[in-house]
């Protein structure tokens, strides 16, 4: 060292005399840094620039944190040595490492949170099936107008706080990363089918209309994630009934393209309700949010639908398109690519009547298996109604040994 700004000796505690005609690898470059400090001159001496942020020590020997900038000094073309520039960024790095502290405590905080309710579904669940089977079971039951009224309303209430449980918890699983694409075969017409029995029955209690267009060109079977795939429209179909009064809610499905083994379909949705301003649908996809508040006290639910929609056809590639006009109406639409299904899908019974259910199914012996003695209630209750002989395990290991010892045509469990 030849010559050291008085700010060195601030920074450092070294006085001039104590520097100078020393090396720094003897005062302020701690060992571990000998080899890094050596580098930097090699790359200095080759008339670089170098700036690295490291560590250096004070006289009585504590590390602290610096940044240098390190130039060469040339005198008529030649290297004459090496000037260098510290500066003491200690505060600095220590506000870092208390952010991102900070940071990595707020992840795990929410990463915790989604996961207990992603965890939390069957839990959940269980209760809520259990209200909705056992009013089904009392509604089939000799009752009074009245007590029949009371039923019905606490089993479709029931099934709504259902469906809005399902979406905090849908939602949740996404939030923790824990909701994954099942790819299968799945015919189309299946799904719209399940779309527009559950979607008409509510349009006619409100008096609107409700329509479903399929272009002839849209290929029936298809490889992807029908469930899902039925979710997302689901949604955005309640949706369009729900904020619409009167006049009409459709849907469209057209081939946007395809090649030989893929088919790019556009599904739009359309509805003459409320409409929405510009700064409306702006926060439209926001998790737990709706346009204003007095839409929320009129139309309830949880805000979660449509951000649930945006993640889900994110995960397979897609996204939703809104145009819309206050007073006029909504349209929403997206467009899902799927692999064209090397052969039909199998077909799903979505439902038989319970006088054909009674007709095949009775003197047939069913295994069921269920640790909740509600639900075991609940379901014995509903098998036996169409002739089924239930025998009952409570776990695992008694379902196996029951299994090994009689024959059963059929095996019910749940999973976990």
């Amino acid at each position: 060292v030849e010559r050291i700004h008085s700010q060195f000796t601030a920074i450092f505690g070294f006085s001039p005399d104590e520097v100078i005609g020393r090396s720094l690898y003897d005062t302020i470059i701690p060992t571990s840094r000998h080899e890094e400090g050596k580098n930097a001159k090699a790359e200095i001496k080759k008339g670089r620039h170098i700036f690295l942020e490291t560590m250096r020590q004070h006289k009585d020997g504590s590390l602290f944190d610096v940044s240098i900038t390190g130039v060469p000094i040339s005198i008529e073309g030649k290297g004459a040595g090496v000037y260098a520039i510290y500066r003491d960024i200690s505060n600095r790095k220590q506000a870092e490492e208390e952010l991102k502290k900070a940071r990595t405590a707020a992840e795990e905080a929410t990463r915790a949170k989604s996961d207990f309710l992603a965890n939390m579904s069957h839990e959940i669940r269980t209760p809520m099936n259990a209200i909705i089977g056992l009013s089904q079971l009392a509604m089939e039951t000799p009752l009074t107008p009245q007590q029949l009224d009371y039923q019905k309303k606490i089993y479709t209430s029931a099934n709504s706080l259902l469906r809005l449980i399902d979406d905090i918890l849908d939602f949740s699983k996404i939030e923790a990363g824990k909701l994954d694409l099942e790819i299968d075969s799945f015919s189309l017409k299946a799904v719209l089918e399940r779309v527009s029995s559950i979607i008409n029955v509510e349009s006619s209690e409100k008096g609107i209309d409700f329509s479903l267009h399929v272009l002839d060109a849209v290929p029936n079977y298809l490889r992807g994630d029908a469930l899902r795939l039925e979710q997302v429209l689901l949604n955005l179909t309640a949706n369009a009934v729900k904020f619409t009064s009167k006049g009409e809610v459709s849907v469209v499905v057209e081939l946007a393209g395809e090649s030989e083994q893929e088919a790019d379909l556009r599904f739009i949705v359309s509805d003459t309700g409320i409409g929405m301003s510009p700064e409306q649908i702006e926060q439209l996809f926001q998790p737990f949010h709706q346009a204003d508040l007095s839409i929320t006290r009129k139309y309830g639910g949880t805000g979660l639908g449509l951000a649930i929609c945006r993640r889900l056809l994110e995960l397979m590639g897609s996204e939703i398109q809104v145009k819309s006009t206050i007073g006029a109406g909504s349209q929403f639409s997206f467009r899902a690519c799927f692999d064209k299904a090397e052969c039909e899908a199998p077909e799903i019974i979505a439902g038989i009547s319970k006088e054909l259910a009674t007709e095949l199914l009775t003197n047939r012996r069913i295994l069921l298996v269920e640790d909740n003695d509600t639900n075991l209630q609940v379901a014995r209750e509903l098998l036996e109604q169409v002739g089924l002989e239930v025998i009952a395990a409570t776990n695992g290991l008694e379902a196996v040994t029951l299994a090994a010892e009689k024959r059963f045509d059929g095996i019910l469990m749940d999973l976990q």
